[in-house]
């Protein structure tokens, strides 16, 4: 059977045709949850969260945490450019060669005003290269401290807008999603909620399929198959955990003998290596490694013990 190929709807026409994958990339990567959209062929729009896969791509986008906004640096105080110098001159006639005028100041006098004139350029040119005065910087310091705290007041409110606007997203894709699932049969629920947990899933992905249900009853069936599947699919969490760890050693060059998930559910951690120190060990269990995952990680997703085999020594304890 042919993949169903989409048609997006931008107010004056249809763009596409997209196939669903490509729009549930779109999805995670912003398309808004107010797009309409249609299969092609359809006459009829609907919103993008009325399909179930682009509902959960939607939940998926609102939880994922927004990067902090940038504010350009406030602009250094007393800033001045000055203009560019000399402009052009009108053109003159020369004036006709004259003879001498005769002074009007005799030249003791003349003397006495260049030095005196000589005397004060000194004095400004010493007072300018000496720098501003105290009161001079203590005031160019509280200009430049006022316009770093509006900077951060700035930046303070645009972080604060950028958070409630997330969060009134987060809500509107909720309530899509919580109303796109009651419109289903309780078949379809469980259905979505199987598809959607079967390797994990988040409390914004599953939460709305719970909801939808049409009575308790059913709240309670969804929630035990839940619980189902996240026993089986922790296990594999955390094999895919190890053999990710284990990869991330040999990107670093570590060499290590293997990485495993053991136990009757797969919740101990063990590390064969030749670095497995004491040091090494408490850099793993207290998170303080070279941006490797580490004991905390692991015990996120449901490893309880780690073992760590060196050639001489064989650390373990509880994550």
């Amino acid at each position: 059977m042919d993949e169903i190929q989409w048609e997006i709807g931008d107010g004056e026409g249809a763009r596409g045709s997209f196939t669903e994958a490509a729009l549930v990339v779109a999805i995670e990567r912003g398309l808004p949850a107010t797009t309409l959209v249609r299969p092609v062929g359809k006459e009829k729009w609907k919103p993008v969260g009325a399909h179930v896969p682009f509902a959960q791509a939607l939940a998926r986008a609102a939880a994922r945490p927004l990067p902090p906004p940038q504010i350009p640096p406030a602009p250094a105080p007393f800033a001045h450019t000055p203009p560019m110098y000399p402009f052009p001159q009108p053109f003159r006639q020369p004036a006709l060669v004259r003879a001498p005028p005769t002074p009007l100041i005799s030249k003791p006098i003349l003397i006495a005003a260049i030095c005196t004139l000589v005397l004060g350029l000194a004095v400004m040119l010493g007072a300018r290269t000496s720098g501003p005065s105290a009161e001079r910087r203590a005031a160019m310091e509280e200009a430049a401290a006022k316009d770093r705290a509006f900077a951060r007041q700035q930046q303070e409110e645009v972080e604060a807008r950028a958070a409630r606007q997330k969060e009134a997203e987060a809500r509107a894709a909720h309530r899509q999603a919580v109303a796109t699932y009651a419109n289903m049969t309780p078949a379809g629920r469980e259905k979505a909620l199987r598809d959607a947990c079967e390797a994990g899933c988040e409390p914004a992905v599953r939460g709305p399929i719970i909801e939808g249900a049409a009575d308790g009853a059913e709240r309670d069936k969804l929630r035990g198959i839940l619980e189902k599947l996240q026993a089986t699919s922790g296990a594999k969490r955390r094999e895919a955990f190890a053999d990710a760890l284990e990869k991330a050693y040999l990107e670093k060059h570590l060499n290590p003998d293997g990485v495993s998930a053991a136990g009757p559910e797969k919740t101990k951690l063990v590390i064969r290596a030749w670095f497995c120190t004491r040091q090494f060990v408490h850099d793993f269990t207290d998170a303080t490694g070279d941006k490797l995952p580490d004991g905390k990680l692991a015990a996120d997703v449901g490893f309880k013990k780690y073992e760590c085999i060196g050639p001489a020594e064989t650390w373990s304890g509880d994550l």
